[in-house]
């Protein structure tokens, strides 16, 4: 399911990646919202609790809504254009899955 949001993502408008970052936001606040103090805190097998997720997700999208808020030509003119969004997508899901 993934590999297809990721696909449609292609086609979507900024407002409709601004909602849909908002509506999977707000699902993963009330999982949050819902796990015990000692749930927050777990860590197993050497993996990221709940909260240390928490903490990751809010360093990364911090920078991403105030992207969002710029004028359509200065990403590019700071990161430059794809040239193949396709191959990106890909390449970062194939990285992704070797992790």
């Amino acid at each position: 399911m993934l590999r297809k949001e990721i696909f449609n993502s292609m086609s979507m408008t900024k407002t409709d990646i601004q909602n849909n970052l908002l509506k999977n936001h707000q699902h993963f606040i009330a999982a949050i919202q819902s796990l015990s103090e000692e749930e927050f805190l777990l860590s197993l097998n050497n993996k990221w609790s709940a909260g240390q997720q928490l903490d990751h997700v809010y360093r990364s999208v911090k920078p991403l809504a105030m992207a969002l808020t710029l004028p359509k030509f200065l990403p590019a003119l700071f990161f430059g254009k794809a040239n193949s969004h396709r191959k990106i997508i890909l390449n970062l899901l194939r990285n992704t899955k070797q992790n």
